[in-house]
């Protein structure tokens, strides 16, 4: 069962369809990435395991969009890491539904420092999977589904916080004893 997408404006959700019109299933799923990717995830720090996996499958119909946002940063169920990236994964799910036209990510600046616009659906036609990470400061907006249902996995990722560094303690200094 798919519920109408809320918008996150702090620790608030609120619906708003003038900003966003899509649909999330309102189970968490869990999420067993390729060994690739498992590879690159661990390689930046990003935090794996059973707290971490939740995905959330987002849903857009013809006519649904999302406006130019930054996303919601969201708290780590463990305090050990911060929410940094946000991964979206685009496959051939539903695809007896046929293909979606439209729902283009754009990554777009307000003030014209970026703009890139991002089409899957031609690698989704060749039934392949898409994986885009991005940081959670960046903004980005999915332009409007003209034809078809466009599904994505939407997944949160954690990084490792850095360990704190030491106050510098010139008592804690070793020395060799030598002469100069």
């Amino acid at each position: 069962i798919y519920i109408q997408t809320k918008i996150g404006i702090g620790d608030k959700l609120t619906l708003n369809t003038d900003k966003r019109k899509s649909f999330t299933y309102n189970k968490r799923l869990r999420l067993e990435p390729p060994s690739e990717m498992l590879d690159f995830l661990n390689s930046h720090s990003i935090l794996q395991g059973p707290d971490y996996a939740g995905s959330e499958m987002l849903k857009y119909e013809t006519g649904d969009f999302f406006m130019n946002h930054t996303d919601t940063i969201m708290s780590d169920p463990n305090g050990i890491g911060e929410h940094k990236y946000t991964c979206l994964i685009y496959g051939t799910f539903e695809q007896e539904n046929g293909y979606f036209e439209g729902g283009e990510l754009v990554f777009k600046h307000p003030e014209g420092l970026y703009n890139i616009k991002l089409d899957v659906s031609n690698e989704i036609k060749k039934n392949k999977y898409v994986a885009v990470i991005f940081s959670v400061n960046m903004y980005h907006e999915v332009l409007p589904i003209i034809n078809g249902t466009r599904y994505v996995l939407k997944k949160p990722l954690f990084v490792r916080k850095p360990e704190p560094r030491k106050p510098y303690n010139p008592d804690d200094m070793e020395c060799d004893g030598g002469s100069q």
